[in-house]
């Protein structure tokens, strides 16, 4: 039974992240990208959280990694406020993107 739940929380995550970041690229009012970039690398954070808390104390290198997967969505979210260009705005999209979509492969994969 709880294995079941498990599998629905990872596929409801893995559905909205990859609905998210479909949004993202694909709105066009610079509000709703501003918001959608935030779920993203929020969910990116969460991704990473779950990652890492999932693994035993001595995977220390499972950890890292996870962890390291999350700060791509902190380093996105500090380009993005920092950057005022479309061009540093449009590369923080895509590392957030990327953070989550590896986080994602980590957490089913690995």
């Amino acid at each position: 039974m709880a294995l079941g739940i498990l599998m629905i929380t990872f596929i409801t995550i893995t559905v909205i992240s990859g609905l998210s970041i479909a949004f993202l690229f694909l709105a066009k009012g610079p509000k709703v990208k501003e918001v959608l970039f935030y779920v993203v690398s929020l969910l990116g954070m969460l991704i990473a959280f779950l990652n890492a808390s999932s693994l035993p104390m001595n995977q220390v290198a499972g950890q890292i990694i996870s962890w390291g997967i999350g700060f791509l969505s902190i380093i996105a979210i500090c380009v993005h406020v920092v950057g005022k260009s479309v061009n540093a705005k449009f590369n923080s999209q895509v590392l957030a993107s990327v953070g989550v979509a590896l986080g994602i492969v980590k957490l089913f994969l690995f």
